[in-house]
């Protein structure tokens, strides 16, 4: 969908809490937020837990 909508430029950003957000794919990461960043295994197992806590 974010392909369709955005041309693959924008992404969301989903905290722990809150609701999800829009960032541009291609921003500059800060130093603060580099250790937020995740592989695709590792966004895949943090949805499956954020998907045990909402059951």
């Amino acid at each position: 969908m974010v392909l369709d909508m955005g041309g693959g430029l924008r992404a969301y950003g989903w905290p722990p809490e809150g609701r999800p957000f829009m960032v541009d794919t291609f921003d500059d990461v800060t130093q603060e937020d580099y250790g937020s960043l995740s592989s695709v295994t590792g966004q895949g197992e943090w949805i499956n837990r954020r998907r045990e806590v909402n059951s």
